[in-house]
């Protein structure tokens, strides 16, 4: 399994691991990481993805859903808020799974393993 995850530099390797752990022993997860739109749009274009993870605060976040559902429109894109007013744009742009930016382990793992089926 792919994945294109798009957070802060910050935070990459605190959700890479929270991405990678429930999967081990189940299947290799490759992820890509990626720290802003731009490399987003860049990576969405080239990449074969089996989804996107967005985990960027704000309209940083809302901006990249909007990107990334332009870019590939049948990519499942799961995206992590730190506002949980953008929840009903997540669904009018048909996102997989609209999470607080703070979700669990178990949480993350519960929206994608949906898309690993």
């Amino acid at each position: 399994m792919r994945i294109a995850l798009c957070t802060e530099l910050r935070n990459a390797d605190q959700f890479e691991n929270r991405l990678r752990s429930p999967f081990c022993g189940d299947e290799q997860v490759e992820i890509d990481e990626l720290w802003n739109e731009k490399q987003l749009a860049h990576a969405v274009r080239r990449g074969q993805y089996h989804a996107v993870v967005i985990a960027l605060p704000g309209a940083r976040g809302l901006e990249a859903v909007i990107q990334a559902r332009a870019l590939a429109p049948k990519i499942p894109v799961i995206w992590c808020s730190d506002d949980e007013s953008f929840a009903l744009m997540a669904y009018h742009l048909r996102v997989s799974a609209f999470l607080p930016i703070a979700c669990s382990e178990q949480e993350l793992y519960e929206a994608i393993k949906p898309i690993t089926k």
